[in-house]
């Protein structure tokens, strides 16, 4: 199954699980299945000093090679274990099937495309999708993108002429692919975000997401893998727009 349609652990009771992904996704269904699971596996490739379990029943295996007959499965190290079920925590793709073609939005390249600083469709300027980019404060995130294409749409700035927004994206996408990135990492930001969100609101003219935020989605994401099982119990006071303090 995919992780998408996981709803509760109690399917999986006394089940020998393995589960496919280390994203956040991936490591709280880990987590949550290992209190009623007979034993569960992690496969990814990531370091495993990155995720820290503190002791959960939860073992970390390298990628998968190939499902082999039965209940087998064989993995890239070599190793072979029998598994009841797979969860796949994999990640998604871009689908809009409500799109006429005239809308020009593809998906099948690059990320999502032809967009304008992630949102904006190069071709229809008045069309904006909101909330692609990864590795963000998503709601204040959403709550920017909005008043950007509110700001937009009401006339207060205009945006690049299409062949200015045509190579500010060719660019954005050399300098990803540069750096490794695949279509799956189009729009990720993580610590590139505050300088996208304070783009966004010089443009706009409008007012952008304090530093003290993505200072904490950061810490946040980080303490995802090296503070698994209590991360979530941390308490902060925010001391300015710039600083906060853990309580």
């Amino acid at each position: 199954m995919h992780s998408h349609a996981y709803r509760e652990s109690c399917p999986f009771k006394g089940q020998r699980v393995l589960v496919v992904g280390a994203g956040p996704s991936g490591l709280d269904i880990a987590l949550e299945v290992s209190k009623v699971a007979l034993r569960v596996s992690l496969s990814h490739h990531l370091k495993s000093s990155q995720i820290n379990f503190k002791g959960k029943s939860v073992q970390q295996v390298t990628d998968i090679l190939r499902l082999a007959p039965g209940k087998r499965v064989e993995f890239v190290d070599g190793t072979k274990d029998e598994f009841d079920a797979i969860i796949y925590c994999t990640g998604y793709k871009n689908s809009f099937p409500f799109l006429h073609e005239d809308c020009k939005i593809t998906t099948d390249g690059f990320g999502v495309e032809p967009l304008y600083k992630h949102m904006i469709n190069i071709e229809h300027p008045t069309m904006c999708l909101t909330g692609l980019v990864t590795f963000v404060c998503p709601f204040q995130l959403l709550d920017l993108q909005a008043r950007f294409f509110y700001s937009l749409m009401s006339g207060k700035f205009q945006c690049a002429d299409k062949r200015e927004m045509y190579r500010e994206l060719k660019a954005d996408q050399h300098w990803r692919r540069n750096k490794g990135y695949g279509p799956r990492q189009a729009h990720k930001l993580g610590a590139l975000q505050q300088e996208y969100y304070d783009e966004l609101a010089k443009i706009a003219h409008i007012k952008s997401i304090d530093v003290v935020v993505s200072k904490l989605g950061l810490e946040s994401t980080k303490r995802i893998y090296s503070d698994l099982c209590s991360f979530r119990e941390a308490k902060f006071k925010l001391l300015d727009d710039k600083n906060y303090l853990e309580l």
